[in-house]
């Protein structure tokens, strides 16, 4: 009996021990953070204030978004109304938005279609140029390059950036970008 008690005990401090030294090198992550800026950390873009229909309504002057398509910003009606009230503001306010998007035309977008399948978008490139036309501050601009990174920054107050998934299974695991850590 007193040797299970010594055990036990033995446990206790070891185990104690350790998850001091745990919290210690999670204090020293949560310093580098905020050294870095980083103030939230979300576990997936749904639901926050980071997704796209909530964004709109907290943009003022400026919107600046690196992604694929853009689609979760124009998909459905609701979305482009929110979007036009939301570059209707910033241009109130002497603001402008901007976007980011892969070209539609270039190797890396037939090469992330190969890879996805029906998962890349295509439908919001026309939209966004029907955008343009009605709204002198929105600029859309094109890259040919695979994306490493979906970037929005707002207000330039703060960034929300996350990974891109390349390969279908994996993209899909997350939502299509839904569930990704942002």
């Amino acid at each position: 009996n007193v040797t299970i008690n010594n055990l036990t005990k033995s446990n206790d401090e070891e185990f104690i021990t350790s998850a001091i030294v745990e919290l210690e090198i999670l204090r020293k992550k949560i310093h580098l953070y905020e050294e870095l800026g980083i103030i939230n950390c979300t576990e997936e873009l749904k639901g926050t204030q980071l997704e796209p229909i909530q964004c709109m309504k907290d943009v003022h002057t400026s919107l600046s978004f690196m992604g694929v398509g853009g689609e979760k910003w124009v998909k459905d009606v609701q979305l482009r109304k929110a979007f036009e009230n939301m570059l209707r503001r910033t241009k109130s306010m002497g603001g402008k938005v901007r976007f980011l998007l892969i070209n539609p035309a270039s190797e890396a977008y037939s090469r992330l279609y190969q890879l996805r399948g029906e998962s890349v978008p295509f439908d919001s490139y026309e939209r966004f140029a029907n955008l343009v036309n009605k709204f002198d501050n929105l600029k859309v601009r094109l890259y040919s390059d695979m994306p490493s990174f979906r970037m929005q920054f707002v207000d330039d107050t703060y960034l929300a950036i996350s990974r891109y998934y390349f390969d279908k299974v994996s993209h899909d695991s997350f939502g299509g970008g839904w569930k990704t850590p942002h």
